[in-house]
Protein backbone atom coordinates (compact mmCIF):
# COMPACT_ATOMS: atom_id res chain seq x y z
CA UNK A 1 0.00 0.00 0.00
CA UNK A 2 3.02 2.29 -0.24
CA UNK A 3 1.73 3.75 -3.51
CA UNK A 4 -1.50 4.95 -1.90
CA UNK A 5 0.37 6.72 0.87
CA UNK A 6 2.84 8.21 -1.59
CA UNK A 7 -0.01 9.71 -3.60
CA UNK A 8 -1.53 11.47 -0.59
CA UNK A 9 1.84 12.53 0.79
CA UNK A 10 2.86 13.95 -2.59
CA UNK A 11 -0.27 16.11 -2.49
CA UNK A 12 0.57 17.28 1.04
CA UNK A 13 4.31 17.73 0.61
CA UNK A 14 5.54 21.24 -0.02
CA UNK A 15 8.06 23.80 1.14
CA UNK A 16 11.43 23.48 2.78
CA UNK A 17 12.96 24.35 6.12
CA UNK A 18 10.33 25.57 8.61
CA UNK A 19 7.61 25.26 5.92
CA UNK A 20 8.46 21.66 4.97
CA UNK A 21 5.57 19.22 5.48
CA UNK A 22 5.77 17.23 8.70
CA UNK A 23 3.78 14.06 9.43
CA UNK A 24 3.19 12.80 12.97
CA UNK A 25 3.96 9.06 13.05
CA UNK A 26 3.76 6.52 15.89
CA UNK A 27 6.81 4.85 17.42
CA UNK A 28 7.02 1.91 17.03
CA UNK A 29 5.91 1.95 13.39
CA UNK A 30 6.10 -0.28 10.31
CA UNK A 31 9.69 -0.24 9.14
CA UNK A 32 8.92 1.13 5.65
CA UNK A 33 6.95 4.17 6.80
CA UNK A 34 9.90 6.49 7.37
CA UNK A 35 11.31 5.59 3.94
CA UNK A 36 8.00 6.47 2.26
CA UNK A 37 7.97 9.87 3.95
CA UNK A 38 11.57 10.53 2.99
CA UNK A 39 10.90 9.60 -0.64
CA UNK A 40 8.28 12.36 -1.01
CA UNK A 41 10.21 15.00 0.93
CA UNK A 42 8.18 14.97 4.15
CA UNK A 43 9.57 15.00 7.68
CA UNK A 44 8.60 12.21 10.12
CA UNK A 45 7.53 13.59 13.51
CA UNK A 46 7.51 10.71 16.02
CA UNK A 47 5.00 10.39 18.85
CA UNK A 48 5.64 7.57 21.31
CA UNK A 49 3.37 4.63 22.11
CA UNK A 50 4.15 3.10 25.51
CA UNK A 51 4.10 -0.63 26.15
CA UNK A 52 3.17 0.04 29.77
CA UNK A 53 0.05 1.87 28.54
CA UNK A 54 -0.96 -1.05 26.29
CA UNK A 55 0.33 0.76 23.18
CA UNK A 56 -2.69 3.09 23.19
CA UNK A 57 -2.53 6.61 21.76
CA UNK A 58 -2.12 9.12 24.57
CA UNK A 59 -3.36 12.63 23.83
CA UNK A 60 -0.76 14.24 26.07
CA UNK A 61 1.95 12.67 23.92
CA UNK A 62 0.33 13.92 20.69
CA UNK A 63 0.25 17.47 22.04
CA UNK A 64 3.84 17.19 23.29
CA UNK A 65 5.07 15.94 19.93
CA UNK A 66 3.24 18.62 17.97
CA UNK A 67 4.54 21.46 20.13
CA UNK A 68 8.11 20.16 20.08
CA UNK A 69 8.29 20.12 16.27
CA UNK A 70 6.64 23.47 15.56
CA UNK A 71 9.22 25.95 14.37
CA UNK A 72 11.27 23.18 12.72
CA UNK A 73 8.74 22.22 10.04
CA UNK A 74 5.02 22.55 9.34
CA UNK A 75 2.95 19.60 10.65
CA UNK A 76 0.22 18.87 8.10
CA UNK A 77 -0.84 15.28 8.79
CA UNK A 78 -0.98 12.54 11.38
CA UNK A 79 -0.54 8.85 10.58
CA UNK A 80 -2.55 6.30 12.58
CA UNK A 81 -2.35 2.51 12.39
CA UNK A 82 -5.56 0.91 13.67
CA UNK A 83 -5.31 -1.93 14.48
CA UNK A 84 -1.75 -1.08 15.36
CA UNK A 85 1.18 -2.37 13.31
CA UNK A 86 3.28 -3.85 14.84
CA UNK A 87 1.73 -3.48 18.32
CA UNK A 88 -1.67 -5.10 17.67
CA UNK A 89 -3.50 -2.46 19.73
CA UNK A 90 -7.15 -1.76 18.79
CA UNK A 91 -8.46 1.75 19.32
CA UNK A 92 -11.73 2.30 21.14
CA UNK A 93 -14.42 4.56 19.71
CA UNK A 94 -13.60 7.13 22.40
CA UNK A 95 -9.93 7.13 21.44
CA UNK A 96 -10.77 7.62 17.76
CA UNK A 97 -13.04 10.55 18.63
CA UNK A 98 -10.20 12.19 20.59
CA UNK A 99 -7.80 11.82 17.66
CA UNK A 100 -10.36 13.27 15.23
CA UNK A 101 -10.92 16.25 17.54
CA UNK A 102 -7.14 16.71 17.80
CA UNK A 103 -6.79 16.64 14.00
CA UNK A 104 -9.60 19.19 13.62
CA UNK A 105 -8.10 21.48 16.24
CA UNK A 106 -4.63 21.38 14.67
CA UNK A 107 -5.83 21.28 11.03
CA UNK A 108 -4.13 17.94 10.35
CA UNK A 109 -4.92 15.50 7.54
CA UNK A 110 -5.75 12.04 8.94
CA UNK A 111 -3.84 9.16 7.32
CA UNK A 112 -5.34 5.93 8.69
CA UNK A 113 -3.96 2.46 7.98
CA UNK A 114 -6.75 -0.07 8.67
CA UNK A 115 -5.34 -3.13 6.90
CA UNK A 116 -5.63 -5.42 9.96
CA UNK A 117 -9.29 -4.69 10.64
CA UNK A 118 -10.34 -8.31 10.01
CA UNK A 119 -7.86 -9.78 12.50
CA UNK A 120 -9.31 -8.48 15.80
CA UNK A 121 -9.64 -11.24 18.41
CA UNK A 122 -8.92 -9.56 21.77
CA UNK A 123 -11.54 -9.93 24.49
CA UNK A 124 -13.80 -6.89 24.50
CA UNK A 125 -12.13 -5.42 21.39
CA UNK A 126 -14.00 -4.37 18.28
CA UNK A 127 -12.76 -2.65 15.16
CA UNK A 128 -14.51 0.62 14.30
CA UNK A 129 -13.43 2.54 11.21
CA UNK A 130 -12.35 6.17 11.40
CA UNK A 131 -14.77 7.01 8.58
CA UNK A 132 -17.71 5.60 10.57
CA UNK A 133 -16.81 7.47 13.74
CA UNK A 134 -16.15 10.67 11.79
CA UNK A 135 -19.56 10.47 10.09
CA UNK A 136 -21.35 9.77 13.39
CA UNK A 137 -19.68 12.72 15.16
CA UNK A 138 -21.67 15.08 12.95
CA UNK A 139 -20.87 18.67 12.12
CA UNK A 140 -18.41 20.31 12.08
CA UNK A 141 -16.11 17.26 12.15
CA UNK A 142 -17.95 15.10 9.61
CA UNK A 143 -17.77 17.84 6.98
CA UNK A 144 -14.34 19.35 7.61
CA UNK A 145 -11.79 16.77 8.82
CA UNK A 146 -9.89 15.34 5.86
CA UNK A 147 -9.27 11.60 5.94
CA UNK A 148 -7.50 8.98 3.85
CA UNK A 149 -8.15 5.38 4.93
CA UNK A 150 -6.45 2.32 3.48
CA UNK A 151 -7.32 -1.38 3.41
CA UNK A 152 -5.35 -4.15 1.73
CA UNK A 153 -5.70 -7.65 0.38
CA UNK A 154 -2.01 -8.21 1.07
CA UNK A 155 -2.38 -8.01 4.86
CA UNK A 156 -4.82 -9.25 7.43
CA UNK A 157 -6.84 -12.43 7.31
CA UNK A 158 -6.67 -12.81 3.52
CA UNK A 159 -2.87 -12.80 3.69
CA UNK A 160 -2.49 -12.71 -0.11
CA UNK A 161 0.83 -10.86 -0.06
CA UNK A 162 1.74 -11.87 -3.60
CA UNK A 163 -1.28 -10.19 -5.18
CA UNK A 164 -0.44 -6.67 -3.91
CA UNK A 165 -3.90 -5.14 -4.10
CA UNK A 166 -5.83 -2.74 -1.91
CA UNK A 167 -7.89 0.43 -1.91
CA UNK A 168 -7.86 3.93 -0.46
CA UNK A 169 -10.86 6.09 0.37
CA UNK A 170 -10.60 9.88 0.61
CA UNK A 171 -13.09 11.85 2.72
CA UNK A 172 -13.71 15.61 2.68
CA UNK A 173 -11.10 16.13 -0.03
CA UNK A 174 -11.78 18.86 -2.61
CA UNK A 175 -12.92 17.57 -6.00
CA UNK A 176 -10.08 19.32 -7.81
CA UNK A 177 -7.58 17.57 -5.53
CA UNK A 178 -9.34 14.26 -6.11
CA UNK A 179 -8.64 14.65 -9.82
CA UNK A 180 -4.90 14.91 -9.16
CA UNK A 181 -5.05 11.95 -6.77
CA UNK A 182 -6.74 9.75 -9.37
CA UNK A 183 -4.18 10.80 -11.98
CA UNK A 184 -1.27 9.92 -9.69
CA UNK A 185 -2.83 6.60 -8.74
CA UNK A 186 -3.44 5.61 -12.36
CA UNK A 187 0.16 6.41 -13.20
CA UNK A 188 1.72 4.47 -10.33
CA UNK A 189 -0.48 1.40 -9.82
CA UNK A 190 -0.62 -1.66 -12.06
CA UNK A 191 -2.44 -4.29 -10.00
CA UNK A 192 -2.85 -7.58 -11.92
CA UNK A 193 -6.30 -8.87 -12.82
CA UNK A 194 -6.08 -11.69 -10.25
CA UNK A 195 -5.41 -9.12 -7.54
CA UNK A 196 -8.38 -7.02 -8.59
CA UNK A 197 -10.67 -10.09 -8.54
CA UNK A 198 -9.45 -11.13 -5.09
CA UNK A 199 -9.84 -7.57 -3.80
CA UNK A 200 -13.42 -7.52 -5.05
CA UNK A 201 -14.10 -10.74 -3.12
CA UNK A 202 -12.68 -9.18 0.05
CA UNK A 203 -14.65 -5.94 -0.32
CA UNK A 204 -17.87 -7.64 -1.43
CA UNK A 205 -17.80 -11.24 -0.12
CA UNK A 206 -20.33 -13.92 -1.13
CA UNK A 207 -23.76 -13.46 0.46
CA UNK A 208 -25.89 -16.19 2.08
CA UNK A 209 -27.44 -18.22 -0.71
CA UNK A 210 -24.55 -17.67 -3.12
CA UNK A 211 -22.87 -20.93 -4.26
CA UNK A 212 -19.53 -20.02 -2.69
CA UNK A 213 -20.83 -18.50 0.56
CA UNK A 214 -20.40 -21.57 2.75
CA UNK A 215 -16.86 -22.28 1.52
CA UNK A 216 -15.83 -18.64 1.87
CA UNK A 217 -17.24 -18.41 5.40
CA UNK A 218 -15.56 -21.69 6.34
CA UNK A 219 -12.14 -20.56 5.12
CA UNK A 220 -12.33 -17.14 6.79
CA UNK A 221 -13.47 -18.60 10.11
CA UNK A 222 -10.72 -21.22 9.98
CA UNK A 223 -8.06 -18.55 9.42
CA UNK A 224 -9.47 -16.35 12.18
CA UNK A 225 -9.58 -19.24 14.65
CA UNK A 226 -6.10 -20.38 13.65
CA UNK A 227 -4.74 -16.86 14.06
CA UNK A 228 -6.32 -16.48 17.49
CA UNK A 229 -4.97 -19.87 18.61
CA UNK A 230 -1.50 -19.13 17.26
CA UNK A 231 -1.34 -15.69 18.85
CA UNK A 232 -2.27 -16.99 22.32
CA UNK A 233 0.07 -19.96 21.93
CA UNK A 234 2.99 -17.77 20.86
CA UNK A 235 2.45 -15.20 23.62
CA UNK A 236 2.38 -17.99 26.19
CA UNK A 237 5.53 -19.48 24.66
CA UNK A 238 7.57 -16.27 24.80
CA UNK A 239 6.51 -15.61 28.38
CA UNK A 240 8.20 -18.89 29.37
CA UNK A 241 11.57 -17.90 27.86
CA UNK A 242 13.97 -16.09 30.20
CA UNK A 243 14.53 -12.50 29.11
CA UNK A 244 11.30 -12.29 27.11
CA UNK A 245 8.03 -10.60 28.01
CA UNK A 246 4.94 -10.61 25.80
CA UNK A 247 1.79 -8.68 26.85
CA UNK A 248 -1.64 -9.76 25.55
CA UNK A 249 -2.21 -9.01 21.85
CA UNK A 250 -5.55 -7.75 20.54
CA UNK A 251 -5.20 -8.08 16.77
CA UNK A 252 -2.90 -8.39 13.77
CA UNK A 253 -0.83 -11.25 12.38
CA UNK A 254 2.40 -10.38 14.17
CA UNK A 255 3.49 -11.02 17.75
CA UNK A 256 5.69 -8.32 19.28
CA UNK A 257 7.56 -9.74 22.31
CA UNK A 258 10.00 -7.68 24.38
CA UNK A 259 13.53 -9.04 24.85
CA UNK A 260 16.01 -7.72 27.42
CA UNK A 261 19.65 -8.74 27.04
CA UNK A 262 21.95 -9.53 29.93
CA UNK A 263 24.94 -7.20 30.52
CA UNK A 264 27.24 -9.99 29.27
CA UNK A 265 25.37 -10.40 25.98
CA UNK A 266 25.14 -6.64 25.49
CA UNK A 267 28.85 -6.15 26.10
CA UNK A 268 29.71 -8.98 23.70
CA UNK A 269 27.58 -7.44 20.95
CA UNK A 270 29.15 -4.04 21.50
CA UNK A 271 32.58 -5.66 21.34
CA UNK A 272 31.65 -6.97 17.89
CA UNK A 273 30.54 -3.50 16.85
CA UNK A 274 26.91 -4.67 16.52
CA UNK A 275 23.60 -3.67 18.04
CA UNK A 276 22.38 -6.42 20.37
CA UNK A 277 18.99 -6.94 18.71
CA UNK A 278 20.39 -7.14 15.20
CA UNK A 279 23.14 -9.48 16.36
CA UNK A 280 20.65 -11.80 18.09
CA UNK A 281 18.27 -11.93 15.11
CA UNK A 282 21.12 -12.42 12.67
CA UNK A 283 22.30 -15.45 14.61
CA UNK A 284 18.73 -16.77 14.86
CA UNK A 285 18.45 -16.61 11.07
CA UNK A 286 21.86 -18.16 10.42
CA UNK A 287 21.58 -20.98 12.96
CA UNK A 288 17.88 -21.88 12.77
CA UNK A 289 16.56 -20.31 9.57
CA UNK A 290 13.98 -18.20 11.42
CA UNK A 291 13.60 -14.63 10.14
CA UNK A 292 12.10 -12.02 12.48
CA UNK A 293 11.89 -8.25 12.46
CA UNK A 294 13.59 -6.30 15.23
CA UNK A 295 13.46 -2.77 16.66
CA UNK A 296 15.03 -1.16 19.70
CA UNK A 297 12.72 -0.28 22.57
CA UNK A 298 12.19 3.50 22.84
CA UNK A 299 9.80 3.45 25.81
CA UNK A 300 11.48 5.74 28.35
CA UNK A 301 9.83 3.97 31.28
CA UNK A 302 11.42 0.68 30.15
CA UNK A 303 14.73 2.18 29.08
CA UNK A 304 15.37 3.70 32.52
CA UNK A 305 15.22 0.22 34.06
CA UNK A 306 17.92 -1.32 31.86
CA UNK A 307 21.19 -0.56 30.12
CA UNK A 308 20.99 1.52 26.93
CA UNK A 309 20.70 -0.78 23.94
CA UNK A 310 19.60 -3.82 25.95
CA UNK A 311 15.80 -3.66 25.34
CA UNK A 312 14.42 -4.77 21.98
CA UNK A 313 11.22 -5.98 20.36
CA UNK A 314 11.01 -8.86 17.91
CA UNK A 315 8.32 -9.09 15.23
CA UNK A 316 7.20 -12.57 14.21
CA UNK A 317 4.36 -13.46 11.83
CA UNK A 318 2.05 -16.18 13.24
CA UNK A 319 -0.46 -16.48 10.38
CA UNK A 320 0.50 -20.03 9.43
CA UNK A 321 -0.71 -23.60 10.06
CA UNK A 322 -0.32 -24.55 13.77
CA UNK A 323 2.09 -27.38 12.92
CA UNK A 324 4.36 -24.97 11.07
CA UNK A 325 4.21 -22.56 13.99
CA UNK A 326 5.30 -25.27 16.41
CA UNK A 327 8.34 -25.94 14.25
CA UNK A 328 9.23 -22.24 14.34
CA UNK A 329 8.79 -22.05 18.12
CA UNK A 330 10.93 -25.15 18.59
CA UNK A 331 13.73 -23.51 16.59
CA UNK A 332 13.43 -20.27 18.56
CA UNK A 333 13.53 -22.16 21.87
CA UNK A 334 16.54 -24.23 20.84
CA UNK A 335 18.45 -21.14 19.75
CA UNK A 336 17.51 -19.09 22.81
CA UNK A 337 18.57 -21.86 25.18
CA UNK A 338 21.96 -22.06 23.48
CA UNK A 339 22.24 -18.30 23.59
CA UNK A 340 21.54 -18.20 27.33
CA UNK A 341 24.23 -20.81 27.99
CA UNK A 342 26.74 -18.55 26.23
CA UNK A 343 25.63 -15.38 27.99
Amino acid sequence: MHTDWKVVLKLLAQGGGVSQTGVLIPVPFHYTLAHVLESVGSVPLPYLLREEAGWRIEMEELHRALVSYKGHCLPRAIYISNPGNPTGHVQSRESIQEVIQFAAQENLFLLVDEVYQDTVFGVGCKFVSYKKVLAEMGRPYSHTVQLASVHSLSNGIMGECGLRAGYMELVNVDESVMLFAETLLCGDISTPITGQIALNVMADPPNPGDPSHCLYKQEVEYRQNTLKHNMYRTAEFFNTLPGFHCPPVQSGVFIYPHLTFSPEALNHAQGLGLEAGLWYCGRLLEEEGVCVGVSECVDEAVSHKSQPGSSWHLRLCVLMPPDALEEVLYCVQAFHCRFLKEF
